[in-house]
């Protein structure tokens, strides 16, 4: 695989980030796909960085990928879950996703629809360590279709091929991100291995519902 050329790193500067990865696809740099967020707080407790490295090692020493579905009281970094939580959010899942050099990742969307305090719109907030040159992209759905689930009741999605979506966003990010992931997406890993931390919040005040992209803008930006 091969990294696709016109994309530039998201930089400190958002909207000028914006603007560039926007411009490869045509798309407005206003729509909310992705924001840049200052958290300087590491995801991981040592727990499960001792258990992400024995995995890799465990994967053909790295060459595989994997996800790890996490506990919040012995995998995440408890400054993390203090800072949610004096913002009103709680940590409702939280997951990593490791993915070796030269993969794509089924393009789907996040969650169980009926699950969204507003309809097609749901945030996480990702941290991204490596995976030099990767690429989130973003679909529009050509068809309609309803979430599945996996072997894990916490993993609901919605998968789809490529000939049922259409490209509408892309960009190359680091770091911590809000992500929207109520439209299809899916990542393509090139240079490095990439550890995305993938960290599902609730706000305190509607536990029941997944939030929309803006609450989390406003909350962390």
């Amino acid at each position: 695989m091969v990294p696709p050329t016109g994309i530039e790193p998201v930089s400190s500067d958002f909207q000028s980030a914006a603007m560039t990865t926007f411009a490869t696809v045509g798309l407005n740099k206003d729509m909310g796909y992705f924001r840049p967020i200052s958290i300087d707080i590491e995801p991981l407790t040592p727990v499960a960085q001792y258990w992400l490295e024995k995995t890799k090692k465990e994967n053909f020493l790295g060459d595989k990928s994997f996800r790890l579905l996490l506990t919040v009281s012995d995998h995440i970094n408890p400054t993390l879950v203090e800072f949610l939580d004096q913002r009103g959010f709680f940590i409702k899942y939280s997951e990593i996703f490791y993915t070796a050099i030269d993969r794509e990742s089924m393009i789907h969307c996040d969650g169980d629809p009926s699950e969204y305090l507003v309809p097609n719109d749901m945030a996480k907030i990702n941290h991204i360590a490596g995976g030099r040159e990767s690429v989130m992209s973003w679909y529009r759905p050509k068809i309609e279709k309803k979430y599945t689930t996996s072997d894990q009741p916490t993993n609901k999605y919605v998968a789809y091929d490529a000939s049922e979506v259409e490209l509408i966003a892309r960009a190359k990010l680091q770091g911590w991100n809000i992500v929207q992931v109520a439209p299809p997406h899916n990542i393509s890993n090139y240079v490095t291995r990439r550890v995305c931390t993938s960290v599902t919040i609730r706000l305190k005040s509607h536990p029941d519902h997944m939030p929309p992209y803006q609450s989390l803008v406003d909350a962390f930006v």
